[in-house]
């Protein structure tokens, strides 16, 4: 951590599960392409390891194991966000306070051509510390059509000592004449011992977290961070029992109106996924700590239902980001769901 105007700022981390990636790269240090991609889970470290290495690009004085050093004056811009070889691309609704009312919610969670274009004249101009050029898209996934096919046309005619470094998740969400310009690069997230080992120095967290988190690390803990996951177990006590008096699924919606739209859909999704898998003979993923209510409902329930169930669910997703009424799209999910339990309960009696 270095301070910067009074500000703490933290050095992007290189987590332990990354280090034989990290190395690898940087001992083809004078061999690199002039675009890498990035790729790997949510919640594996992917940006992280991203965004070290663009400061690696620009670090003036790196250490042995190829880590920026941290006090250089490339660092120190770096650290600040003003480094004069350096263009971040974010869409606008991850750079927007508060305060820009303006920003759409639709609109703004892609990345929109004119952003793309601002770069033409940062990448021809000539560096101003004598070195690379580095550009980082954290979330090249978010570009729109007309900004990917923008960006195209830049990386078939790169310019000279420009370094373009991309994150998504999956590699199916970017144009295949992009990928097929870049240094594709997998970062794997760590075994489930490790990854309970780095929880357990980084943070108090138990498996169950990580479990939810699908075995990542660092969206176990923004999962625990969030205040909605004090509602999980609520949540996950209705599913196991949504037959239960005065707890009809109109109520439920009504309650639970409040929770982000999105983390429903998440832990729905899973739990959905998990009873599908214990119909089918397997260990449920998700919900570790609740193994044995899996395990007695799935004795009862509809494969065919569930699958049905759950790709109803999964469709939803595409409609998370509109202008909708929540309770109403919490009330269909609950009375498929509903209707599916009192179903199985009837065929058992």
């Amino acid at each position: 951590m270095d301070e910067t105007d009074g500000v703490a700022v933290v050095k992007p981390r290189i987590f332990e599960w990354h280090k034989t990636v990290w190395d690898s790269l940087i001992h083809r240090q004078d061999r690199l392409p002039h675009a890498i991609l990035f790729h790997g889970p949510t919640g594996s470290g992917k940006k992280e390891f991203a965004e070290a290495f663009a400061m690696h690009l620009l670090c003036e004085a790196p250490s042995s194991n190829g880590e920026a050093c941290g006090v250089c004056n490339g660092c120190n811009w770096f650290l600040q966000g003003h480094h004069p070889d350096f263009r971040k691309i974010l869409p606008p609704a991850e750079m927007a306070t508060d305060e820009d009312a303006d920003v759409s919610k639709r609109s703004g969670l892609w990345i929109s051509i004119e952003a793309i274009r601002e770069l033409e004249s940062f990448v021809q101009l000539t560096s101003h510390r004598s070195g690379r050029k580095v550009v980082f898209l954290p979330m090249a996934d978010r570009l729109n059509v007309a900004a990917a096919n923008a960006l195209l046309k830049t990386l078939e005619e790169p310019p000279n000592n420009v370094v373009f470094v991309l994150v998504c998740e999956q590699l199916s969400r970017l144009l295949p004449t992009i990928r097929s310009r870049c240094q594709k690069v997998a970062l794997p997230p760590p075994d489930r011992e490790d990854a309970l080992a780095w929880l357990s120095v980084e943070k108090t967290l138990d498996a169950s977290v990580l479990d939810l988190a699908g075995g990542m690390p660092l969206q176990a803990i923004k999962y625990r961070q969030m205040p909605e996951y004090d509602h999980l177990n609520g949540v996950l006590d209705w599913l196991v029992n949504p037959l239960m008096q005065g707890k009809d699924p109109v109520r439920m919606a009504a309650e639970w109106s409040k929770i982000n739209l999105s983390i429903l859909h998440d832990w729905l999704s899973k739990w959905l996924y998990d009873l599908i898998m214990g119909c089918s003979g397997n260990i449920p993923r998700y919900f570790s700590s609740r193994h044995q209510d899996i395990f007695d409902l799935t004795a009862k329930l509809s494969l065919s239902g569930l699958i049905t169930l759950s790709s109803s669910v999964a469709e939803d997703k595409r409609i998370l980001n509109h202008p909708l009424n929540t309770k109403l799209v919490l009330e269909n999910w609950l009375l498929g769901y509903y209707a599916l339990i009192a179903k199985s309960q009837r065929s058992v009696s």
